[in-house]
């Protein structure tokens, strides 16, 4: 069965715009910080490993 996995880069940059948009809610909130560790985690490593993918990623995101 085929499976479609986003690029790490593009998955980075969701994770940190997804928290933008939850609303003020406690399950919300609970999302976000976990939403917000994940996306931190991973930038970190997409920093070292491809930086001008993950800036070209966040740059097509903030349009």
């Amino acid at each position: 069965m085929p499976v479609s996995v986003s690029a790490p880069e593009h998955y980075a940059v969701h994770r940190l715009l997804l928290p933008t948009m939850r609303f003020r809610t406690p399950r919300g909130q609970a999302k976000r910080s976990n939403e917000v560790a994940q996306a931190s985690a991973l930038s970190s490593v997409l920093l070292v490993v491809c930086p001008d993918e993950l800036a070209a990623v966040w740059a097509e995101a903030r349009k």
